[in-house]
């Protein structure tokens, strides 16, 4: 709860008393300030101010500097923002942190169109001559048929097949592994490991079969990717790195349960730098499901509950598929490409979002940057957030230019806007290797005429990177909008964006990016 803007204009949490920044008797104490700034708030009540100050880290008050200087004491941090311009920290709405899967310097054995369960078996034998005892061998996308009529088998059959190697063979379905001993025993999945799922199938005596469905595979897949630790790691420091660097606070991370185990590690050795959105790729909403059972959905710097689909939108596999992780309570997101599977996927959000009567789904639609008019209502009926990359233009262009079709309805953003629809911008980028920064994807977005020739404005860019964004995540609450009591995340530039021409946003530079109150990035 905070109070509203006041007649002085200034908000502030002077009258309330909340835990950790308040002292029983005593007037809030600001940790850090930012005086003498262009502060855009993205609040349509109070859109501009010159200062803003944080007790911890949350925001303590936005307004004029003399409305601030009470909450100031010799021990605050106060920095002159020397007239350049303060927004909410960047969002950024779909990124990859990292592409690859942690433990591969093998890749996985393709297991989808073996005949049999002979034929895997040869597959696996194979590998445990190539390399040594201990290497972990790991196989995806079977399915049941592989097996025959008796269903997959044990991790007996497995330790014959495999004595000396883990090994750890995941279904189709994204919801099923078979590992044998070495690989159970490497994930210390035990008789009397906890398991409030059952998804750890267990024989008469309750002992692990090898079977596992849901929740727990992480478990194998933490042992998986141990051995690459360091490396991952460094990768992901690395991303965060060069993140923080462009002012951006907050990512939607879109991969694989691999990399969610890699950013809980982290989290829980207190190394995030930005607070991470992850949302593993589809199918396997049931283990989503089944973690989220277990483990709850996480917090303020690391949270899940989204799902991504990709691949060919067919109508009857995505419906099952959205009817599904919406019944458990999952936020779908779908990689878009063309737009028949628009259309398709369109159709189907709105049949699931009847048929369970959602009230506040939040579907996504990813990259569909080509939107047809006659759209555009039912992505506004169905309520869905149109997630966009700015960067992914240019590789349009390319295309068109060596000859392929040209979109007709690109980048439709006044169509999308003047209908209500949320627009999240992102940049589909791999920080760890390369960054196209928010401000670039900015210049691009402001820069690039919609099919009727109209463009966006800069609070309209400004809002597809920060308050819509949250907003794509179900966290704006909490961040995405420089309001008392929000989460202190925010960016200082060097100028002043609304005096800046826009061909010039590629040479603002970042002067300082605070998270939670804390400076992780300083000019």
């Amino acid at each position: 709860m905070h109070t509203k803007a006041s007649t002085s204009g200034v908000k502030s949490f002077a009258l309330l008393l909340f835990a950790g920044i308040v002292a029983a008797a005593d007037a809030p104490v600001a940790s850090l300030a930012i005086v003498n700034a262009r502060v855009w708030t993205g609040d349509s009540s109070q859109p501009w101010a010159t200062a803003i100050a944080a007790a911890g880290e949350h925001i303590l008050a936005v307004g004029a500097e003399e409305e601030i200087r009470p909450f100031l004491t010799p021990s605050t941090r106060v920095v002159d923002g020397h007239g350049g311009m303060l927004t909410p920290g960047f969002i950024d709405a779909h990124i990859h942190m990292y592409q690859f899967d942690g433990a591969q310097p093998l890749p996985p054995l393709f297991l989808r169109y073996l005949k049999n369960r002979e034929d895997v078996a040869e597959r696996i034998a194979a590998r445990t001559e190539m390399f040594p005892k201990g290497t972990w061998i790991w196989g995806r996308d079977w399915v049941d048929a592989t097996w025959g009529k008796h269903g997959p088998p044990t991790r007996s059959w497995l330790d014959q097949v495999a004595p000396r190697h883990p090994v750890w063979l995941t279904s189709e379905s994204g919801d099923a592994g078979i590992a044998n001993t070495a690989a159970l025993r490497s994930a210390g999945i035990t008789k009397t490991v906890y398991d409030p799922t059952g998804g750890i199938v267990r024989d008469a005596r309750g002992e692990p079969t090898g079977l596992i469905r849901g929740g727990p595979m992480w478990r194998i897949e933490a042992a998986l990717i141990e051995k690459t630790r360091i490396l991952d790691d460094r990768l992901i420091e690395q991303a965060m790195e060069r993140l923080v660097r462009a002012g951006v606070t907050s990512v939607h991370h879109n991969n694989s349960w691999h990399q969610l185990i890699i950013f809980r590690r982290l989290q829980e050795a207190g190394k995030l730098r930005v607070r991470i959105y992850a949302c593993p790729s589809f199918p396997g909403w049931r283990r989503l499901r089944d973690y989220i059972y277990t483990y709850g959905r996480g917090d303020a710097w690391l949270h899940w509950g989204g799902m991504k689909g990709y691949g060919a939108i067919i109508e009857d596999r995505y419906y099952r598929w959205v009817a599904d992780a919406s019944r458990a309570g999952l936020q779908v997101m779908a990689h878009v490409g063309d737009e028949k599977g628009l259309r398709t996927l369109l159709a189907v959000y709105e049949r699931v979002r009847k048929e369970q009567n959602l009230q506040d789904p939040r579907f996504r639609i990813e990259h569909a940057h080509d939107m047809p008019p006659d759209l555009i209502p039912l992505i506004a009926k169905v309520g869905a957030i149109v997630s966009w990359q700015p960067p992914l233009l240019a590789h349009v262009d390319q295309r068109t230019a060596s000859g392929l079709p040209s979109p007709q309805h690109l980048f439709n953003c006044r169509g999308l806007l003047e209908n209500g629809v949320r627009i999240a911008f992102g940049t589909d980028a791999t920080p760890w290797r390369e960054y196209v920064s928010p401000l670039q994807a900015l210049q691009m977005a402001l820069e690039r005429p919609g099919p009727d020739g109209r463009r966006i404005t800069l609070d309209e860019g400004l809002r597809a990177f920060t308050r819509d964004a949250a907003y794509a995540e179900f966290a704006e609450k909490d961040k995405g909008t420089l309001e008392p009591g929000k989460l202190a995340d925010w960016v200082l530039l060097d100028r002043d964006l609304t005096r800046t021409p826009v061909h010039r946003f590629g040479e603002v530079r970042v002067r300082l990016t605070v998270v939670g109150g804390r400076v992780v990035f300083e000019q």
